[in-house]
């Protein structure tokens, strides 16, 4: 009884024994003998364990009546014996401690029933929670789907499900919360295809919008297609993304917008395209099946490589020999290896030359920007591909760039490379900076300063050893006047200020002034054009002596008029004197070369007023270096160097930059064979200048503007005839429409480039003829400058005629003052002559002319 209670008790008796200090005798026994409170309940556990086992085992063994005669108290053990699992009973037939088993039951009995209640509530408020979140996620996926601008239900649904998985409370509730984002995720799913068009099915309206004639219209009809604004809601979308992947300032942000078409192919093996091309060498072709099982059989042998191939051509039995000794492959024929091996000793060399025609993109442009911006390239640049191109449709884009980071960098765009620049302009916010590349590009060069560092450079792979030029790649810069002992800085804002004010200080013996100017502004610490204008403007006693001449009254109200302008001229690069230490190629910059020049062009636009930008045309290393030697000349003769032009020129098509401005008038018209040649011109009618980096180029697979049957791009569905008859028609219309004043068709016997136009001879001018374009740059609603018409021209040929008599008039005038001057220099000739022949003929000619005066 005493060890089945609760706690211990001390008789009576045994009080009296302990006399007056009872209650410390009680305090010590307790201290002492008295177990703790958990071993008292262990012990009581396993004495009513063992009772009851014994008792149930007793009554097992009685016969049937007794046990229905057993005692109420003994039924009812034998009741809770019977509703003991039966994992339970056999631990305890095979003689275990029951105590385990009451030990946990006492356990339950003894925890507070409070707290299941409190749980059974929660799980009821967890469920009722549930229920009105579920009919919130229910009401924001209905909203969803009825959002008109295409946006995502999912991730709306997504982010209410967020905040109710942060409420404390069961897991149902996240439970919950995830299957109804995965839900909504498939009805969005389902909502954006029904409701998107399907871009890749034939349009009859669009194609016929595809096949209208050029105009100054041309173009509206196809982005006024309900398929390309869904693909230009989409695109938008995805442009979004790409810019907020860049972690820089919104000035700083740029993106590179591929434009492709036809030309998917898979990267192909260097052993796959040499055995392809040797092929073609042979004195008997190998078919494409026979070649491919000819590649597998070698890589068995352990030969995946062409270098690997050609050295084991040079031992040809050897090479038979291993390719027998392949299990589970048919009898190799030798004489076929023979073939292999007398073709490599022949055209070995020339096989190695790879064709742009039997690349993919991955294997040209998306190379060579990886090559020169590292391998994070892909940060920076979209694809954009044709919604009805045959590589997009069929998949063969999605299985070239398969398991590369670029396959999710494709956007749909639309037919026609003048529709996809006009379709990347509108897909990106405006004011961002935007390039746009051509598919076909093997390399970014730029002409080498040092030719003491040719070796240590990658040289392009169409060019001879003798070329000038270099690779662009992410771990090698080098500077402008690299090898001259001189190293460049860049001009500071307060110098083009004053040569944009005053044309004088543009002058070559006006360098040393401005660099004077430029140090008396740090010493009364003027940064800006503002400060500059504030400090001239006050009362001359008080105005430092250094700028009385600038504070005069003509030369500060141009300083006043520039402040409004805000136009700055191109930056010069100023020369100094190399400082020791100064590394001649830096290695592992911040930044590669072709995304510094990317920001400057940016950073240019933004100074000079130009909205577009581009490189050299032409990718002759012999030009390129002959023009970066012509600038390292001047900065050592003028101590100043200039490397970007801003007069007229081609904005070359196969990469350029502009900002993206969504001006209709700065759209191509005239279709896609010369788009290059009518953006230059729109572009130099709108701002009056043009950008160009002469020192940068790009080598292509293919010469650029000419056509070719197998090329892809503007190429594609085309003829050499219909090529070249477009081109001169898009040529005629441009001219005829507004840039008659700028460029014309060369004359018999004279030179073009592959532009086909003669530029005409543009006035040198920084901020690119500002009073000309004046009144174009205050906005773009301005009428465009078109050629007379024969109507206007005989209208003005009397006008014209005056003109030329009142020129010739005035010209002979001239003639005959010119004459009068001559004269008296004559006759002080002939008084210088001392002999007496010469004296005689001079008095007799004087003779002569008074007889006839006086006649």
């Amino acid at each position: 009884t005493a060890l089945a209670s609760s706690t211990w008790r001390i008789e009576p008796s045994q009080r009296k024994r302990c006399g007056s200090n009872s209650v410390s005798a009680t305090e010590s026994f307790g201290s002492s003998i008295m177990p703790s409170k958990a071993q008292t309940k262990r012990v009581s556990s396993q004495h009513a364990a063992t009772s009851v086992k014994n008792r149930v085992t007793k009554i097992a063994a009685m016969p049937s009546k007794a046990k229905m005669n057993a005692p109420p108290g003994v039924k009812r053990h034998v009741t809770k014996r019977a509703a003991v699992p039966t994992k339970a009973k056999t631990k305890q037939g095979l003689g275990q401690d029951a105590a385990n088993s009451v030990k946990s039951k006492v356990a339950k009995n003894a925890a507070v029933p409070t707290k299941a209640k409190t749980k059974q509530a929660s799980r009821r408020s967890a469920e009722t929670d549930v229920q009105s979140k579920s009919t919130k996620n229910a009401a924001l996926l209905t909203k969803a789907k009825k959002q008109a601008a295409g946006q995502d239900a999912a991730t709306v649904v997504k982010s209410a499900a967020t905040k109710n998985a942060a409420v404390p409370g069961a897991r149902t509730n996240r439970a919950s919360g995830q299957d109804a984002v995965a839900s909504a995720k498939r009805k969005a799913t389902k909502a954006t295809t029904a409701s998107a068009p399907d871009v890749k099915a034939p349009d009859a309206a669009l194609l016929a919008a595809y096949s209208l004639a050029p105009g100054p219209a041309a173009g509206d009809d196809v982005f006024a297609h309900r398929i390309v604004k869904d693909l230009l809601e989409r695109a938008r979308r995805q442009v979004l993304e790409a810019l907020k992947e860049q972690k820089c300032p919104a000035h700083e942000k740029w993106l590179i917008c591929i434009r492709t078409y036809g030309r998917a192919r898979p990267q192909e093996s260097d052993l796959d395209s040499f055995v392809r091309k040797l092929g073609k060498k042979m004195d008997k072709a190998i078919s494409a099946g026979a070649r491919e099982r000819w590649i597998k059989k070698f890589a068995k042998a352990g030969v995946t490589t062409y270098t690997e191939f050609a050295a084991a051509l040079e031992k040809p039995d050897e090479f038979t020999k291993r390719l027998a000794e392949i299990p589970g492959e048919s009898k190799v024929q030798s004489k076929v290896i023979e073939r292999f091996a007398k073709a490599v000793s022949e055209h070995g060399a020339t096989c190695l030359k790879a064709k742009g025609i039997h690349r993919g993109m991955l294997d040209l442009t998306l190379k060579a920007l990886e090559m020169a911006l590292g391998h994070g390239a892909h940060k920076h640049c979209l694809i954009y591909v044709s919604h009805e191109d045959p590589d997009f449709v069929s998949g063969r884009y999605h299985e070239a760039l398969a398991g590369t980071p670029w396959q999710k960098r494709i956007v749909v765009g639309v037919k026609g490379a003048h529709h996809q620049v006009r379709f990347i302009e509108e897909s990106a916010p405006q004011g961002t900076h935007v390039i746009v590349a051509d598919d076909n590009i093997d390399s970014i060069i730029v002409e080498i300063a040092n030719e003491k560092s040719i070796p240590k450079f990658l040289m392009p792979p169409t060019e001879g050893k003798d070329c000038k030029t270099r690779c662009l790649r992410d771990f090698e810069f080098e500077q402008l006047v690299e090898g001259t002992g001189m190293q460049v800085v860049p001009e500071d804002r307060m110098q083009r200020f004053l040569r944009a004010a005053e044309p004088n200080f543009n002058a070559k013996a006006k360098t040393q002034e401005l660099q004077n100017y430029s140090q008396v502004f740090s010493a009364l610490n003027i940064t800006t054009p503002e400060e500059l204008v504030k400090a001239l403007s006050q009362p001359k006693k008080a105005l430092d002596q250094r700028l009385h001449k600038l504070a005069k009254g003509t030369m500060l109200r141009k300083l006043k008029t520039q402040l409004k302008d805000s136009r700055l001229p191109v930056r010069r690069w100023l020369v100094k004197a190399k400082s020791k230490g100064t590394s001649q190629v830096t290695a592992g910059e911040s930044t590669t070369e072709l995304a510094t020049l990317i920001r400057r062009a940016g950073q240019e636009m933004q100074d000079t007023g130009a909205n577009v930008w581009s490189i050299c045309p032409s990718k002759n290393g012999h030009f390129l270096h002959g023009r970066g030697n012509d600038i390292r000349k001047h900065a050592k003769k003028h101590g100043y160097c200039l490397d970007t032009a801003s007069s007229l020129g081609l904005v070359y098509g196969a990469f350029f930059g502009f900002r993206a401005l969504h001006d209709p008038e700065r759209y191509t018209r005239f279709g896609q064979i010369k788009d290059d040649v009518e953006r230059s011109l729109r572009y130099w009618h709108k701002d009056g200048i043009i950008l160009r980096f002469s020192r940068y180029a790009v080598v292509k697979a293919q010469p650029p503007g000419k056509f070719h049957a197998r090329k892809g791009g503007i190429s594609a569905g085309s003829s050499e005839e219909a090529h070249k008859e477009r081109g001169q028609q898009a040529l005629k219309a441009i001219l005829d429409d507004f840039a008659s004043p700028y460029a014309r068709f060369p004359k018999a016997g004279e030179k073009c480039g592959d532009c086909g136009l003669i530029w005409a001879a543009s006035k040198k001018n920084q901020l690119g003829a500002k009073q000309r374009t004046h009144a174009l740059t205050s906005g773009s609603s301005g009428p465009s400058r078109k050629r007379k018409q024969p109507a206007e021209t005989e209208c003005v040929e009397p006008k014209a005629q005056a003109v030329a008599e009142t020129r010739a008039t005035e010209s002979a005038k001239a003639g005959a003052q010119k004459g009068k001057r001559q004269k008296p220099r004559a006759t002080c000739d002939e008084r210088e002559a001392t002999t007496p022949g010469a004296q005689k003929g001079k008095r007799q000619k004087l003779c002569a002319a008074s007889g006839e005066h006086e006649a």
